[in-house]
């Protein structure tokens, strides 16, 4: 009968190790996966974070584009606008004198 009891003992045992060490190894996996859920995570933070980098680029880019653009526009206005000021002022300023000279 003792050893029946040494054997229920011992059997109890094994099972209590093999439970402890199953435990162990739950645990363990459970820290592994929250460390991958960390990792994951920092990494589409970081991916999220290169992407709007690029797309505040982008439309930097174009805006500097668009303004680049809109100054060359606005010397060509203003050129044209000097030429035809340098090309008229003669008339204008007789146009001026006579009209006020007929008040």
């Amino acid at each position: 009968m003792e050893e029946i009891i040494n054997r229920i003992i011992s059997i109890e045992n094994k099972a209590r190790n093999v439970l402890d060490a199953t435990n162990e190894e739950k645990e363990q996996k459970h820290q592994e996966m929250l460390t991958k859920i960390d990792r994951l995570k920092e990494k589409i933070l970081h991916d999220a974070n290169n992407k709007v980098q690029q797309l505040r680029q982008r439309e930097l880019d174009d805006a500097s584009k668009k303004a680049e653009d809109y100054i060359a526009k606005s010397k060509i206005r203003l050129d044209k606008m000097r030429i035809y000021a340098e090309s008229n002022k003669d008339k204008w300023r007789d146009e001026l004198v006579k009209t006020v000279l007929e008040r």
